[in-house]
């Protein structure tokens, strides 16, 4: 499904990264990235899974020791969501300026512009999939039994890098003509994180805030991981149907928003 997904994208798109054209510069993008951001880094890319591995501790120190909540394997818990959301929130930050800041670039060669959010959402995916076995490792180390469910967090994963790329790359065209976004996005990241079951279970969400969740378009996504890593009683297909109609959603308003301001957005830079 998520295949059909990535050939729908290009289609929405006409993006071309996907062509053995552009795959050489994506490739190329993706690897300075990595080398800048972790040059002259003694630990390199594990910053990238030290830091949510640290918040992960702090919650688990106020919600499961100070506030008691009782919920079976909480730490596997939190580590399912926490490792993904720095994924999300970390792509969306930086796809964010990802236009602005490759103006130079861009107004010198003729590069799609959508490029630069896509580089920098694989370039944080590959830091995610390098924690994968952290996750796997401690969950079963937590007690967690192995099954073939845990196979679909593969599917979230995918479904979440579809969604921070289209979410990233519309607010990295919106920052072109409102730079407040830079300042907007810290906050409404905040806002979104305790609005998603990430560090409690939705379990906790009274009935009637319940719709909270359908209108979450990454709250779909982290029930599947939850429920697909620990077995929990729910129902993965419906949150993987959910998941693919909402990247779908965010690709087509990608698709609307793009065609409308592509024509004068150089200019505008």
């Amino acid at each position: 499904m998520m295949l059909r997904l990535a050939a729908l994208t290009e289609w929405l798109l006409g993006f071309d990264a996907f062509c053995l054209g552009k795959k050489f510069l994506v490739y190329n993008l993706v690897d300075r990235n990595l080398k800048v951001k972790y040059r002259r880094s003694f630990l390199g890319f594990f910053w990238t899974i030290l830091n949510p591995l640290a918040m992960s501790a702090i919650y688990y120190f106020v919600f499961k020791v100070v506030m008691r909540v009782e919920k079976p394997h909480y730490l596997p818990f939190l580590l399912c969501g926490v490792l993904p959301w720095s994924f999300f929130a970390q792509s969306m930050g930086e796809s964010t300026e990802s236009i602005v800041a490759n103006q130079g670039l861009i107004t010198k060669i003729p590069i799609p512009i959508h490029v630069f959010p896509y580089v920098v959402t694989l370039t944080n995916f590959s830091t995610l999939l390098f924690a994968v076995p952290v996750i796997f490792g401690l969950s079963f180390l937590s007690g967690v039994a192995p099954s073939f469910d845990m196979l679909w967090v593969f599917y979230f994963f995918a479904a979440l890098l579809f969604l921070s790329y289209a979410f990233g790359t519309i607010l990295a065209i919106f920052y072109v003509y409102l730079r407040d976004l830079k300042h907007a996005i810290g906050l409404l990241l905040q806002i979104w994180l305790y609005a998603t079951p990430i560090i409690y279970d939705s379990s906790m969400i009274p009935e009637k805030y319940k719709w909270v969740l359908l209108i979450n378009p990454v709250g779909s996504i982290f029930e599947g991981i939850h429920e697909s890593m620990l077995g929990s009683k729910g129902n993965i297909l419906m949150h993987a149907l959910f998941s693919f109609i909402w990247c779908l959603i965010a690709l087509l308003v990608l698709r609307i928003t793009y065609s409308k301001l592509k024509s004068e957005l150089v200019e505008r830079l």
